[in-house]
């Protein structure tokens, strides 16, 4: 019994049709895979899971283990076989999904069906590790979006090649070279998706021992410190996580390719559209729809007459309705197109609809001044320039590239589709970049805005003609510049008052770091506080945090502790005071 498809079929494709974009290609993947079972995705994510903590094992046991030598040969093979496994049930579940898209009944996997599968998958996926890492390097990512269409679709071909590795080998060709504007565009999608799928997997591991000590009290190597981060088998497991959430949106996309690649010769897509209309179209008596044929009939062949003629004259070669029928009410055209034109014009309609193309800018009006207007023809002459040259930039640089790789040519397209539309999938890219650069232009400026020096302005202010009263607790270090807290402490202890000429001191001390911006002054802010602010803001002058320390600590003894104030004191205090103002830079 055929199953409801996972998505609606494209329409018919020909050799000289525009593909779809790759956003739309990876929309429908992503639509594909949520349509499909959860044994299907079971069938791809268990061996796959499978191959990647047998890789992480033998990555680590060769590397680390004092038995490597002696395993080797044994732990390659075991790898050998779950790799084979592995891509035998990516051939199940690319075999599967292809069957959704064309509307087909499920057949039974049998065990020579999977044999089949095996043998093709055995002898074409190896080569994956030979020719993938050879197109990174030394070609420099050029055939890269040719070979991973490739191996993606010898997958799908595996089983209708019946065991045929070079049947396979040619179909899966047919399909990589297919459309290679979009091929390109869905490598571009998928390395900005890839990186930011990396760097959230990065995330998510590295946060996940901290956590498991905050919540759960677990102990491990981690919370050490950050060599653990920096092992190998650590850094592997990254990218090979990142592989196992992206592989199943991967490997849809290329299902999707391939289907649509096959429609242009076999009208698949076409034959699951039929399918799912008719099973979709309530039942109809036999008698009503010869009647509603020979009508249709009817109207073709008389042509196109007004809608009343078509309702009130009689046809001979029509059997008359029965006498009790309802008389069929009379419709203006204008009005039904009116109505037609509203439906159409609502949002739901609109949104798949392409969009019209704007009309060349008419020229400025007469009331602009010279300057617009030549800066209005310069840009366009320049959008000119651009739109001429561009086809023979990339020509040149195609030359440059085919005289080093002489050896590799551009494979011939069945679509008649030549260009390479760069932006087609680096259009996200440029909108990631863009906005990490609006964000970045934010941050800094708002570190501008709240890094201005109020601390400086206030301390440059002329003196008060008031004098800060020592003995009050809300006297503020920003009343005096350093040098008149100094004078003011030269006054108290030529008066004998030492305890409040040690607090002289102590605001000095305040105001000089705060003109240098070292710290921010606020009354709630205390004197460890003021510290550790030192500590991060003069990080390259760690005598500064330390003579603050100690000149604080002297003037807390004192004036909240019983310590006696003494003229020894006072010079320690300005000790620490003059140490700051020589480690303070210039």
């Amino acid at each position: 019994m055929a199953h409801e498809p996972a998505l609606h079929p494209v329409s018919p494709s020909r050799p000289n049709a525009h593909p779809q974009s790759a956003l739309e290609l990876v929309e429908d993947a992503i639509q594909l895979l949520r349509n499909a079972p959860a044994w299907l995705h079971v069938v791809h994510l268990l061996p796959s899971g499978l191959f990647v903590l047998a890789f992480l094992w033998f990555w680590s046991d060769m590397t680390r283990g004092v038995l490597a030598d002696q395993r080797l040969a044994s732990g390659a093979a075991i790898m050998a076989l779950l790799h084979l496994v592995m891509k035998t049930a990516h051939g199940v579940h690319a075999a599967e999904l292809h069957a959704r898209c064309a509307d087909l009944p499920r057949t039974p996997w049998t065990a020579g069906r999977v044999a089949r599968l095996l043998k093709t998958q055995a002898l074409l996926q190896p080569l994956v590790f030979i020719l993938l890492p050879l197109s990174v390097f030394p070609l420099l990512l050029v055939p890269f979006p040719w070979l991973l269409a490739w191996f993606h679709a010898v997958s799908l071909c595996g089983d209708p090649a019946e065991g045929s590795a070079s049947t396979c080998a040619r179909h899966a060709w047919r399909h990589a070279v297919a459309w290679p504007a979009q091929n390109h565009g869905v490598v571009g999608i998928l390395l900005v998706v890839g990186t930011v799928v990396l760097l959230d997997v990065a995330i998510a591991v590295a946060s996940a021992p901290y956590l498991a000590h905050l919540l759960l009290g677990i102990e491990s190597d981690f919370n050490l410190g950050l060599a653990a981060y920096f092992n190998s088998t650590f850094l592997l497991s990254l990218p090979a996580l990142a592989y196992l959430v992206l592989d199943p949106v991967v490997r849809a996309i290329y299902v999707l390719r391939g289907f649509r690649t096959d429609s242009i010769h076999t009208g698949a897509d076409i034959l699951a559209r039929l399918r799912l209309h008719a099973r979709s179209r309530p039942p109809t008596d036999g008698r009503a729809l010869t009647l509603a044929c020979l009508l249709a009939l009817g109207g073709l062949l008389a042509g196109p007459t007004p809608v009343h003629a078509q309702v009130t004259a009689p046809n001979p070669t029509t059997p008359p309705l029965p006498a009790d029928t309802p008389p069929v009410p009379s419709i203006d055209p204008e009005r039904l197109g009116r109505d037609l034109r509203n439906v159409l014009d609502q949002a739901e309609y609109q949104w798949r609809a392409p969009r019209e193309l704007a009309p060349d800018d008419p020229e400025p009006p007469a009331g602009h001044g010279p300057i617009r207007r030549w800066l209005r023809s310069v840009l366009k002459d320049f959008g000119g320039f651009a739109n001429r040259n561009l086809d023979a930039f990339f020509s040149v640089v195609g030359r440059v590239l085919q005289f080093i790789f002489g050896g590799f040519k551009t494979p011939s397209l069945p679509s008649g589709n030549t260009a390479v539309d760069w932006m087609s999938g680096l259009k996200l890219l440029a909108y990631v970049l863009l906005a990490a650069a609006v964000a970045g232009l934010a941050w800094i400026i708002l570190r501008l805005r709240t890094s201005r020096p109020t601390a400086r302005a206030a301390a440059d202010l002329p003196a008060p003609s008031a004098i800060p009263d020592l003995e009050a607790e809300s006297v503020s270090a920003e009343l005096l510049p350093e040098d008149g807290w100094l004078a003011m402490a030269s006054e108290k202890a030529a008066l004998g008052e030492w305890r409040l000429a040690l607090r002289a001191v102590y605001l000095g001390a305040l105001a000089h770091l705060a003109r240098r911006e070292l710290l921010r002054l606020a009354p709630s802010k205390s004197n460890r506080e003021y510290h550790g602010e030192l500590r991060r803001r003069a990080r390259a002058y760690p005598f500064i945090p330390e003579g603050f320390q100690s000149c604080a600590l002297r003037f807390e003894k004192v004036w909240y502790g019983r310590h006696p104030a003494t003229p020894a004191l006072l010079e320690e205090a300005r000790a620490d005071l003059e140490s700051m103002r020589r480690a303070t830079p210039p």
